[in-house]
């Protein structure tokens, strides 16, 4: 009020400390109020500003605060009613101000707070205590809040108090300096998780890789085993003796092959000799019809397998994304800390000037 009261003109406000009074004159003996006619120019120029004092306090106020104040015929005694209705009496703005210092004193940062929020706190209970007429050196200010900070910001105590002249600082600049150290520090953090994060993606990626190349060999090596299970013999269902046929597509007869088969023949014959094979005991499935099998199976498997490596990539692309996302999300939060930290001081310093 009294800096929007000065901003109009400076000798407003002083009918707000100074209670203004309609000039008088003595006449037989007795004080009776000037006539208009008979004012001069500094009584009239005091009774313009005692209405223009009036006329804006009229115009702050909503419909019940005015039909309080509406019998108050000077700026004055409206603003000594105002006072007394929002702030109390003597006895009560002491007992506010005993309130107020009692929590000053028994100040300090709760677990979990940010920087932020203890400034908050610590402001306003400063804003009313300066309200209520307690004055406050800068340097006593500064000190306290150093001291109502948690074991956490020790470090940062100590190099404020002794890089930092505390009696030159204010209280707006000192909590801008804890937030700086604030903001320096959870780039640290950062970076750390960041590198260690990055160094368990490649440790990842080289796992992942040789994984692949594992995987490579042991199909190579499924498929030597497929080409050698397609050259193995295949049973001939006869009533008789059972024979072996080798299919060798690109062999050609001789006799060296024939005696070959020969040999092999009798080697069996002599392992198993009454080794028969017939119609009746032989399997319900054919040899023929579970190579059909297994080779579907051995198909859906492959494709099995190409899908799971499809997914494990896209995996590890996701993971990629959602760290570069975070990385994003930790610096916009940085600077919408910055950011309400500027905003902070420029509140800090309205109210300043609002006190003054």
């Amino acid at each position: 009020m009294k800096i929007f009261m000065e901003s109009v003109h400076r000798n407003i406000w002083q009918v707000m400390v100074t209670k203004y009074k309609i000039p008088t004159k003595i006449e037989n003996g007795k004080e009776i109020e000037k006539p208009f006619d008979s004012w001069d120019q500094g009584e009239i120029k005091r009774a313009e500003n005692d209405a223009k004092a009036l006329n804006i306090i009229h115009s702050a106020l909503n419909s019940d605060e005015f039909f309080r104040i509406s019998a108050c015929t000077t700026a004055k005694d409206a603003w000594d009613l105002i006072q007394v209705t929002h702030e109390g009496t003597l006895e009560v703005r002491r007992a506010r101000k005993n309130t107020l210092i009692q929590e000053y004193e028994t100040f300090k940062m709760t677990q979990g707070e940010t920087i932020m929020d203890m400034q908050k706190r610590f402001t306003h209970i400063i804003n009313h205590l300066k309200g209520l007429g307690k004055i406050f050196d800068e340097e006593e200010v500064n000190v306290k809040v150093l001291k109502s900070l948690n074991r956490r910001w020790k470090p940062t105590v100590t190099t404020i108090t002794e890089s930092k002249n505390l009696a030159q600082m204010t209280s707006a600049e000192l909590f801008g300096k804890l937030r700086e150290y604030k903001i320096d520090i959870t780039r640290m953090v950062e970076e750390e998780q960041k590198d260690k994060k990055i160094n368990s993606l490649a440790l990842k990626l080289e796992n992942s890789s040789s994984e692949e190349e594992d995987n490579s060999n042991e199909d190579k090596s499924k498929q030597e085993e497929l080409n050698l299970m397609e050259k193995k013999p295949k049973l001939i269902s006869t009533k008789k003796k059972a024979y072996i046929a080798w299919e060798e597509n690109d062999s050609t007869t001789s006799s060296e092959t024939d005696s070959e088969q020969k040999e092999n023949l009798c080697l069996m014959a002599n392992h198993e000799t009454d080794y028969e094979v017939s119609d009746s005991d032989s399997s319900i499935y054919s040899y023929n019809q579970l190579y059909d099998v297994f080779c579907d199976l051995y198909k859906e498997a492959r494709k099995l397998i190409s899908q799971k490596r499809k997914l494990k990539r896209n995996t590890k692309e996701m993971e990629l994304k959602i760290f570069f996302l975070e990385k994003d999300i930790h610096f916009l939060k940085s600077e919408i800390e910055i950011a309400m930290f500027r905003m902070q001081e420029l509140m800090d310093s309205f109210d300043h000037g609002v006190d003054q």
